[in-house]
């Protein structure tokens, strides 16, 4: 859990969670996923859908930020499959920070080409 006196500070230490994982491929960043079989879950639409939301709200998401990626990237748990449709499917998959505060991270997957996308992480309040 990213810790913080306010915004500023949390954005910043979010950021730089997400440019060590950029620095890693010369494309699109991504992170392997243990419960897809080590297949790409690529970041970039976490943060579009987070630039939309209210400062307050981002602040409460991205405190989570880190935790989420570990999460993805070590968890074998079954997710909530809460929306399913002909072109996409969404994974809910539950977390627990090590202070102990319950999150959920959502990852959309494109049916057709079979792409993983981390879109949003949330606490459970």
């Amino acid at each position: 859990m990213i810790k913080g006196e306010n915004y500023a500070e949390i954005v910043k230490k979010a950021r730089r969670i997400y440019h060590e994982l950029t620095r890693q491929t010369k494309r699109d960043p991504f992170i392997r996923s243990s419960y897809f079989d080590k297949e790409k879950v690529f970041l970039n639409p976490f943060w579009s859908h987070i630039n939309i939301k209210r400062q307050k709200d981002r602040k409460r998401r991205l405190v989570f930020y880190g935790c989420a990626i570990e999460l993805i990237i070590e968890n074998r748990t079954l997710p909530d499959i809460p929306f399913n449709s002909k072109t996409e499917q969404l994974f809910r998959f539950k977390g627990v920070s090590a202070d102990g505060q319950e999150f959920t991270v959502q990852i959309r997957e494109e049916l057709r080409t079979g792409k993983k996308y981390f879109t949003s992480v949330f606490p459970e309040h």
